[in-house]
């Protein structure tokens, strides 16, 4: 009877797995672009929809809604896609505002550029958005698919990097691992690559350390970034004192430079039980040189 029961259940169960409910989905391409342009000039770049829904009904067909987004990167350099916050955003439109795509099938729909008399040189950027509606399914997925666009437009860019923070997050330091606090922000015209590096001087002044800093992506214009390097001291730098940090920044196609120096006190445990020794013995002789005198 257990065994019955056992294997109806099986049953049940398989029969649940071997029915799936269709779902859709669909993929777009590509997904970036780069186009150059003048100002006072009109051009049309192409995305290709391919809608993998299958059904059993030939003539079903999948409706897709067809925007523009601005894009702007947040302090970790990710790509934000929001309305409103690029000029760039009134240049560009779909020829269609909506996109009917049969099961299966695959349509290129357009999206107009049209660069005004007067923008502004340098990198704009937004996204081509395609989603499906909600006239679709109850089953539809509804997801929205982007497709990163940079319009370049022709004229004098400036490349500008500046460091807004440098600092370590605490002036004190005990072990062979130090903080810092990094901000940078793109005052310029163009999105701009980084290559960084740390050198450490002691109180000397002699390097005892050169070491990389990742910076992570392009910046894009206007965008700011906060990062948390972490630079690890060598046995060269073990010493207690004072030590000097200067950050350098290489950017651009320009390769210019942006760099600022911040201090940090290097004070290991052992030091600290070496100095409390030596207070404590000093405190021993004075007690014994009062007690000698009288």
């Amino acid at each position: 009877m257990r065994i019955k029961f056992f294997t109806l259940t099986l049953i049940i169960l398989s029969s649940l797995f071997l029915y799936v409910q269709p779902t859709r989905a669909f993929s777009i391409s590509p997904v970036k672009m780069l186009v150059t342009m003048d100002p006072d000039t009109s051009q049309t770049v192409l995305i290709k929809v391919h809608n993998t829904f299958t059904s059993n009904k030939s003539s079903q067909a999948s409706i897709f809604k067809l925007g523009v987004v601005g894009v702007i990167q947040d302090n970790n350099g990710l790509p934000v896609f929001e309305r409103g916050i690029e000029d760039a955003e009134q240049w560009v439109y779909p020829e269609a505002s909506v996109l009917e795509i049969g099961s299966n099938q695959t349509k290129i729909t357009r999206f107009i550029i049209r660069v005004p008399p007067g923008a502004q040189p340098g990198s704009h950027h937004v996204g081509l958005t395609i989603e499906p509606t909600s006239a679709n399914s109850v089953n539809a997925i509804h997801s929205r698919l982007v497709s990163l666009l940079t319009v370049q437009v022709a004229g004098q860019v400036a490349e500008r990097l500046v460091l807004t923070t440098w600092a370590p997050k605490n002036i004190i330091v005990t072990d062979k691992k130090w903080p810092f606090d990094l901000e940078i922000q793109n005052k310029g015209q163009a999105e701009v690559s980084l290559d960084g590096s740390v050198i450490i001087n002691n109180w000397q002044g002699r390097e005892v350390l050169r070491a990389p800093i990742m910076l992570g992506n392009k910046v894009l214009p206007g965008a700011k970034r906060a990062l948390a390097p972490v630079v690890s001291a060598t046995d060269h730098s073990s010493l207690p004192g004072l030590y000097k940090a200067r950050i350098t920044i290489t950017y651009g196609l320009t390769n210019q430079t942006a760099s600022a120096i911040a201090y940090i006190w290097y004070f290991p445990i052992w030091s600290r039980i070496v100095v409390g020794a030596f207070f404590a013995i000093l405190l021993v002789l004075i007690i014994l040189g009062i007690k000698h005198k009288k």
